[in-house]
């Protein structure tokens, strides 16, 4: 406003989240969701959360810190972002893993147990 009568001056609005941030924060609560919900649905979302998680602390990590409001903001958005992705990637692959594991195991079983006969 270029007549106001207080004096003060014109400040410019203030600019949205970064892409970053907000993909980081939709990516680490998907990640988090598809960890959640892994057991119901087979294990095959922790296929899905283990990408998204490490999508999520890629983009979190790449949110500059700042010292305006703004920044502040971001930052938060990034770090529970990062924050869930973390949780839900490493969860996704110890039961990955661990399911791997498991199946090797039973077909060498398998296989060891097709020899001896």
């Amino acid at each position: 406003m270029a007549s106001d009568p207080y004096g003060f001056a014109e400040s410019p609005a203030p600019a949205a989240a970064s892409g970053s941030a907000t993909q980081a924060l939709y990516a680490g609560v998907f990640a988090l969701v598809c960890a959640a919900v892994g057991p119901c649905f087979c294990y095959g979302p922790y296929l899905l959360a283990l990408p998204a998680g490490a999508y999520a602390l890629y983009n979190g990590s790449r949110v500059p810190s700042a010292s305006d409001e703004l920044g502040a903001a971001e930052k938060s958005m990034a770090n529970v972002g990062m924050l869930a992705g973390g949780v839900a990637a490493s969860l996704a692959l110890l039961v990955v893993l661990l399911v791997g594991v498991y199946t090797v195991l039973v077909f060498i079983g398998a296989m060891a147990g097709g020899l001896s006969d």
